[in-house]
């Protein structure tokens, strides 16, 4: 029976977790010593920034593809042009949010947001873009690449997304708002 027991703990599939860059400075996200815990956010998991001050702009270089379910940005800890870029090295690594999954920026009040310039796959479901902040913004620059529906929320309501190319998602704050798709939208 002992025998039985370990192998069903060994065959029990881990828990996702919620996973914090850790270091205020540029780094790749593979290595897991620039998170907490010190392991980089793959399947399952929910990566976040802002748990510290950011002094400057940072840039976590996507040096392999990467699948998650979540982006968080929360802090109020930015000072004016800080900020995060997650841009790909090379530019044919690719961020991809799993069903369900939600990109939410909160609790900014310095001018620094979170830039994606990797290119982004939604592997279908829906993909909740929560911008509720005083300061920064969500720029989605890299092509993004979905069969899945799209929800804006903050300043616009909802936007459907079905099986399209959206290249573009700019969100500015202090009442400049302005949005910009790809022709396919």
């Amino acid at each position: 029976m002992a025998a039985t027991l370990a192998v069903a703990a060994v065959a029990l599939p881990a828990k996702a977790a919620l996973i914090s860059w850790d270091v205020d400075a540029s780094g790749n996200w593979s290595t897991g010593s620039n998170w907490s815990p010190t392991t980089a956010p793959g399947t399952g998991d929910t990566a976040s920034f802002g748990g510290g001050a950011v002094t400057q702009p940072r840039t976590v270089t996507l040096d392999t593809n990467v699948t998650i379910d979540g982006i968080t940005h929360n802090t109020n800890n930015i000072t004016d042009g800080g900020g995060y870029t997650i841009a790909s090295n090379p530019t044919t690594n690719t961020l991809t949010l799993n069903t369900g999954a939600t990109i939410a920026l909160t609790g900014i009040s310095g001018n620094g947001g979170l830039t994606i310039s990797s290119p982004i796959v939604l592997s279908g479901g829906t993909l909740t873009l929560d911008v509720n902040t005083v300061g920064g913004g969500l720029n989605l620059s890299g092509a993004v690449t979905s069969g899945a529906t799209t929800n804006i929320t903050k300043e616009w309501n909802r936007h459907s997304q079905l099986g399209q190319h959206l290249q573009h998602v700019y969100w500015r704050p202090h009442g400049e708002r302005w949005f910009c798709a790809g022709q396919h939208l």
